[in-house]
């Protein structure tokens, strides 16, 4: 229960931080600055989550691991949705 809150609020968050970034590409205005500090909260729900079920260091490696993978994907998802509107329209 608590590994899916920790991924759930890790990918929230990761989302919510990347959209509120003014060079992201996944929609075609970028959110308020109030969203990405709702993703920074969400973030941090998420480390708690980790923390309910490892020790201190295993919770921050794995926060650390889940926030940086996500913020590596999501610009790779924008890119792979945009390809396909490309390919649509040839």
């Amino acid at each position: 229960m608590w590994l899916i809150l920790a991924l759930s609020f890790s990918f929230t968050g990761s989302v919510l931080v990347y959209i509120s970034n003014k060079n992201q590409r996944l929609i075609k205005k970028n959110l308020s600055q109030f969203w990405r500090k709702i993703g920074y909260c969400a973030w941090l729900l998420a480390f708690f989550s980790w923390y309910q079920t490892h020790v201190m260091s295993a919770s921050l490696f794995l926060w650390f691991f889940t926030i940086s993978i996500m913020l590596m994907i999501i610009p790779l998802l924008s890119l792979m949705l945009d390809s396909n509107k490309h390919k649509g329209s040839q």
